[in-house]
Formats: C-alpha cells, sequence, structure tokens
C-alpha cells in the first residue's frame, strides 16, 4: 500500500486487514499468505495468491467472441460461491466488478506462468477451466455495522440503485445487483448499464427494468417509492 505506517498495530485497524484476518478461508476468495510491514520503507505489504489476470481482461481478450456457456457458468458459479461465503459470515463486498475478479486458467499447455497468463489474454480453441477468486476487500463492511455507510461505492456501472440514490442504509444486496449486472456481461461480453454519470446510469436502469414503482420483492410487495413516470415531451 502506498500509504506510510508508524507501526504494525495500526496497519491491523484496516478494514482490508480485518477482513482478510477474519474471513475463513474459502477457495473463491483470494487468500492473504502473509501481512507484514517493511521495516524500511514502512509501506504495509500483503503477499496474496497469484493469479494470471482478471475477469475484465479476460473479456477484453475474447475481442467479441462470447465464451462457451460451461465457461460462462463455471465462472458465475465460483463468483457467487465465494460471495455467498462472504455474506454468510456477515461482511458485504461493496465493490463487485470484474477488475476485483480474478481469474487464471488451467489451460493444458500452459506449464509456467507466461504461458497461463498467455493463455488467459489469447483464450484457445479449446476452452480452459478458469480458476476465479474475488479480490479486493478495501471497501468490505460488516453487514451489522451502523450506517450511514458513505454513497460514493463500486464502479458506476455496477452500482445498486440505493447507492445511486443515496440512501445512506444498505447492505448485502448491492454485491448481488453487482454480480446480476456483471452476469449479463460476461455472457454478453457487453455492459448492461454502462452510464456516462450517475443520473444516467439511473436511466439505462430505468430502460432496462422500468420503473421501480413496478419493482416487486420477493414476497410480492411493490418497492420503490412508487410510480416514476416519463419525462414530458417539448
Amino acid at each position: 500500500m502506498k500509504k506510510k505506517f508508524d507501526n504494525f498495530e495500526t496497519c491491523l485497524e484496516l478494514r482490508e486487514v480485518i477482513f482478510l484476518r477474519s474471513l475463513p478461508t474459502h477457495p473463491h476468495l483470494i487468500p492473504a499468505l502473509d501481512v507484514f510491514l517493511c521495516p524500511m520503507t514502512k509501506h504495509l505489504h500483503i503477499a496474496m495468491e497469484y493469479m494470471d489476470g482478471n475477469l475484465y481482461q479476460l473479456m477484453k481478450s475474447r475481442d467479441h467472441k462470447p465464451m462457451d456457456g460451461n465457461c460462462v457458468k463455471s465462472i458465475l458459479y465460483q463468483i457467487i460461491s465465494g460471495l455467498e461465503h462472504i455474506h454468510a459470515h456477515h461482511f458485504f463486498h461493496r465493490d463487485i466488478k470484474p477488475e476485483n475478479i480474478l481469474v487464471s486458467t488451467s489451460a493444458p499447455d500452459a506449464g509456467n506462468a507466461f504461458k497461463r497468463y498467455s493463455a488467459l489474454m489469447t483464450p484457445p480453441s479449446t476452452p480452459p477451466t478458469y480458476s476465479v477468486k474475488i479480490a479486493d476487500f478495501g471497501l468490505a463492511r460488516e453487514t451489522y455495522s451502523k450506517s450511514p455507510y458513505t454513497t460514493y461505492v463500486s464502479t458506476r456501472w455496477y452500482r445498486a440503485p440505493e447507492v445511486l440514490l443515496r440512501a445512506g442504509e444498505y447492505s448485502a444486496p448491492v454485491d448481488i445487483w453487482a454480480v446480476g449486472a456483471m452476469a449479463v456481461e460476461v455472457a454478453t461480453l457487453k455492459p448492461l448499464f454502462p452510464g456516462s454519470n450517475e443520473v444516467d446510469q439511473v436511466w439505462r436502469i430505468c430502460e432496462i427494468m422500468g420503473s421501480p414503482g413496478n419493482w416487486l420483492n420477493k414476497h410480492g410487495v411493490r418497492v420503490g417509492g412508487g410510480e416514476w413516470p416519463p419525462p414530458a415531451g417539448p
């Protein structure tokens, strides 16, 4: 980390370090192998498992050629499995996006780190098996922690409506929204809600999802605070 620290005890109070130290390991979360403060530079180092790249790079490398359906299902299953583990232990991530999903490939010809990275960036004709792990827990919060939370969390394209609309209280469902938006992108290689700013982001969500006044929760009860009429014409 770029910031310097006077002592290791201060480092242990950082949100990401607390998360990494308190959450049990899981095959689809990137593990912290070691956390230490360099005595010379006073920089905090978190040593993690090596991965070939991230999901954004993988999707970009496809050059608009959609992935095999089984690959898509496998990638999404691994993401949701890791997220379920986070939520089950009373945390939520708050910044789920393709850049924070790390990927390695087990392509048959990938004998060393360089070949594995090459196989990730230029996928072979036979789809490899991808190992997927969630990373970057700097924004993670306990689901029972006190609100209000900061409203500017997560990358805009994956930001849940309650965060866009400045709700002071939100929880694990914001991660589910981000995974849903990302799932469409993994399948189609096109972002679902590529808003250019926050207002445009809300507009794009309403274009696809309809007025929030028509949304129903799992009990069939309307949510969203009423109908949003379209703007009047000129």
